[in-house]
């Protein structure tokens, strides 16, 4: 049953900051900032793994408009979000636009978050015209809220 998220969707158990991992594309350490009740800033500043390890980054505003799971021991927001990303690849900088989905479980119990993506990347700006401009990643990760 689809609920619109409520006031104390603020992370698990009301919390407003995490801080954990996610794996694999990107692999890094993530923060997630309650704005609202219903909005959240994500940053992660880590490695893209397929590539040659490049240096990555990116910053996201998020909103959740339902919680799927409402009532139990689980809350289950759905979210998107709007960001932007940064690639330095062999001395290289790249730019562009990102578009995150996703599903995360805050535990009402423990101050614990598991959360999976898919992000749509736009491409930008390069020094170089790449053969793609447009790529999806995705990850799954965990964050400890205080």
């Amino acid at each position: 049953m689809l609920a619109p998220v409520t006031a104390g969707a603020r992370g698990p158990e009301g919390l407003s900051i995490g801080i954990g991992v996610c794996v694999p594309e990107p692999s890094a350490f993530t923060i997630e900032a309650y704005i609202t009740h219903n909005t959240a800033i994500d940053i992660a500043v880590g490695w893209d793994t397929f590539g040659d390890r490049d240096a990555y980054g990116h910053l996201d505003y998020l909103v959740m408009p339902v919680d799927l799971g409402r009532g139990g021991s689980v809350s289950v927001p759905l979210y998107l979000g709007l960001g932007a990303f940064l690639l330095e690849a062999q001395s290289d900088l790249y730019f562009g636009a990102r578009v995150p989905l996703g599903l995360a479980l805050n535990f009402r119990s423990a101050p614990l978050q598991l959360y999976g993506e898919i992000a749509l990347r736009i491409l930008i700006a390069a020094p170089h015209e790449p053969a793609d401009r447009l790529d999806l990643d995705g990850d799954v990760g965990f964050r400890l809220f205080f």
